[in-house]
């Protein structure tokens, strides 16, 4: 069953990137779906959206304690199936192919990614120099802001020293005062 019959894109999508193509491609077959209560429902796949909501007919419903009920047309949410058996004579791999190779597949092909190009240097980039210029201002900015602060640094360290060497200084001389008034 091709992906036409599907109404948005969204779903185009979905189904083609998940194995909800499988069940796509077994509509109109006759199978057998196991719900999350334990329940089976039994019949024909008349109709699969893309969230798996699915419309059976001709069905015979099995609930928990084995209780048979035959019903004409069945809904099943999509959150409430737990399995859907595949019938045997079905080639899984086939039917895929199939589903995905209908009209709604041309679409996703038309639009398949562009190349990724690898560019051995920055310059080759268009914006390549407009970059290199900004990177090569950011790190002379760097180096006059290192440069800076080491200027401060030996600023500051020679304040030191000096401030030390005035004390060591004027510290004798106070010393000397005091040992002559004695």
């Amino acid at each position: 069953m091709p992906l036409e019959d599907l109404p948005t894109l969204r779903e185009k999508v979905i189904v083609q990137n998940s194995l909800l193509c499988l069940l796509k491609g077994i509509q109109g077959r006759i199978t057998v779906v196991e719900l999350r209560n334990e329940s089976e429902v039994c019949g024909r796949i008349d109709y699969v959206d893309a969230f798996m909501n699915t419309n059976m007919s001709n069905v015979v419903f099995s609930d928990p304690f084995g209780k048979e009920t035959k019903m004409d047309v069945f809904y099943v949410r999509g959150k409430n199936i737990r399995y859907v058996q595949i019938p045997d004579d079905v080639n899984i791999l086939q039917t895929i192919k199939q589903t995905l190779d209908g009209p709604g597949r041309q679409m996703r092909l038309r639009n398949k990614p562009k190349e990724t190009v690898v560019m051995d240097k920055r310059s080759d980039h268009p914006y390549g120099p407009a970059q290199n210029k900004l990177r090569q201002s950011k790190e002379a900015a760097q180096k006059r802001g290192q440069a800076y602060l080491a200027e401060l640094l030996e600023k500051k360290r020679i304040a030191k020293l000096t401030e030390k060497t005035e004390k060591e200084k004027s510290t004798p001389a106070t010393e000397s005062a005091k040992t002559d008034d004695v």
